[in-house]
């Protein structure tokens, strides 16, 4: 049989096949003196806090053990004084007494024999009577130190117990979190692909991100994601057959989160007007297998439909349709982008779940062109990004921007920027902090009884 009859046999590699596994190892061959010292790096890096951690809290419980050995001791000293002291007062009160039958049986000795033996029998039952009084008191007071001894014992059992508890408690929470993140960092992919373009591994899956924004490209690679709080909270509420529409999408770590809690079942409509960014979004919708259910429109979301100008931040997650501050010296780059208001641009009568808006100061506007979808959306919940700075920037206070969720039935909640939960926090809080993601729902809407059930 000829050679190329034989490489092409079924289940037989073919020559290209075997020439890309021997690169592949050859590669892995060169890489692997390079990794295995930065993955072990890493590691002591990540787990040095927590072993000193343990360390400290490892001398505070022997503190804690020398301390009530300590109490016992001193508690046990003192029983022992009690009885010595008890013993002597006795041992004192009967030559005291005995002395005294002595004095008064010689001083009544001419008395006659009868009367100092009833003087004397009376004195003996004098004395039985101490005796018994002092034995009596000598008990009562072992007993009072016994029960106050078996009080500080058992209190200081309690207060180990639960210091025990609650260090095992914190320590399992850290290496939980250790081990999450050690699995984090087995499982981060970084590849270069085409135009100037990186492919991450992230939380939610594939997503592209430009080789120049570098600030995104930290965040993706130290954690997985930029937002893990809003994350967690979008895959608490939505579920199957749900309609989620995000605008202000950038890389799309959102919008997958939300498809992978639909399990492919469901609508997103993800809004994003950076040329760019669209693009890559697209493809990572793609490459996860939920381009069929999430629809992108290249726009920006306004109060108006037409055209305006996308002011280019320093980083991929801060272009605005208002202009930004820069530094002296730095120039500042924008570009012309459609517009679209979300009741123009959502289908009429579109029953949506939640919305989210991360638009770095557009939030009114887009509000105001969303008059009818929120009208007709009763139960609709929102997770809006708060900036003040961005608030300052665009000309609004604070008691204006969040008024104007208030004068269609809003109320809110803070979003914990790390587990999800949501918060009580004052608008004093609010103006203070540098960003926080808010989670609006009107009083009374099934979308705090939904949140609530999916907890």
């Amino acid at each position: 049989m000829a050679e190329a009859d034989r490489g092409s046999q079924p289940g037989r590699p073919s020559l290209l096949k075997r020439a890309a596994r021997k690169a592949a190892r050859l590669v892995y061959r060169m890489a692997l003196p390079v990794v295995r010292p930065l993955a072990f790096r890493t590691r002591r890096y990540l787990t040095q806090g927590i072993y000193d951690e343990l360390s400290r809290n490892a001398v505070l419980a022997q503190n804690m053990k020398d301390e009530l050995r300590r109490v016992h001791a001193d508690l046990v000293h003192e029983i022992r004084h009690s009885q010595a002291v008890g013993l002597e007062v006795l041992q004192k009160t009967a030559e005291s007494v005995q002395h005294e039958i002595l004095v008064k049986v010689h001083h009544w000795h001419n008395v006659g024999y009868r009367d100092a033996q009833s003087l004397s029998a009376g004195l003996h039952q004098g004395i039985q009577v101490s005796r018994e009084s002092i034995r009596e008191e000598l008990l009562r007071s072992q007993e009072a130190v016994g029960a106050e001894l078996r009080v500080v014992v058992n209190e200081s059992r309690e207060a180990m117990r639960s210091a025990t508890e609650d260090f095992a408690s914190n320590e399992y929470a850290r290496l939980d979190r250790l081990e999450q993140l050690a699995n984090i960092s087995a499982r981060r992919v970084a590849v270069h692909s085409d135009q100037d373009r990186i492919l991450l591994k992230s939380e939610v899956g594939y997503v592209l991100c430009a080789d120049s924004d570098h600030a995104v490209l930290a965040g993706l690679l130290d954690s997985g994601e930029l937002e893990r709080g809003t994350r967690l909270l979008i895959q608490r509420f939505v579920g199957r057959g749900d309609v989620f529409v995000d605008v202000g999408a950038h890389l799309g770590l959102m919008s997958l989160a939300a498809a992978k809690a639909m399990h492919g079942q469901g609508k997103i409509f993800a809004f994003e007007p950076f040329p760019n960014t669209q693009a890559m979004l697209k493809r990572s919708f793609w490459l996860n297998g939920f381009a069929e259910m999430i629809e992108v429109h290249g726009a920006a979301v306004s109060n108006h439909a037409g055209e305006t100008k996308l002011y280019l931040g320093p980083t991929s997650g801060h272009h605005s349709i208002f202009a930004l501050d820069f530094p002296d010296g730095h120039e500042a780059f924008s570009i012309d982008v459609p517009t679209v208001t979300l009741d123009s641009a959502l289908p009429a009568g579109l029953g949506v779940d939640l919305l989210k808006i991360d638009a770095e100061g557009a939030e009114l506007d887009i509000i105001e062109g969303a008059r009818s979808l929120l009208a007709s959306n009763p139960d609709i919940a929102l997770i809006v990004e708060l900036g003040p700075s961005h608030l300052r920037r665009v000309g609004h206070s604070l008691d204006h921007w969040l008024g104007a969720f208030a004068a269609s039935g809003f109320v809110y909640r803070a979003i914990h920027p790390q587990t999800g939960v949501l918060e009580n926090v004052t608008q004093e809080q609010l103006g203070l902090a540098e960003s926080t993601n808010l989670f609006f729902a009107r009083s009374g809407s099934s979308a705090w009884t939904k949140l609530d059930h999916n907890v």
